[in-house]
């Protein structure tokens, strides 16, 4: 891991199944880039792949930046029928 990398994990669940990627990303990677990092389509084929860029754009407005609790952020998706 190169000294301005960081350990992210992007967690995706479906009611039957659910995947955590573990990724190493350059600092100031956006949520947005580290999803499509962890190739969640390939993972989830059931779903289109477009599915998860957009679950990104509609929430990205609710992502934290508080630095000083920097392990209370991320994105929380509940999909369902």
């Amino acid at each position: 891991m190169a000294v301005d990398d960081i350990a992210v994990e992007v967690a995706f669940a479906l009611p039957h199944k659910q995947r955590i990627v573990a990724l190493k990303v350059p600092s100031g990677t956006t949520a947005r880039a580290a999803v499509a990092m962890a190739d969640l389509p390939s993972l989830f084929q059931e779903l289109p792949a477009k599915t998860f860029a957009d679950l990104i754009d509609r929430t990205r407005f609710a992502i934290s930046t508080e630095e000083t609790r920097y392990y209370l952020n991320g994105i929380f998706f509940h999909v369902s029928d």
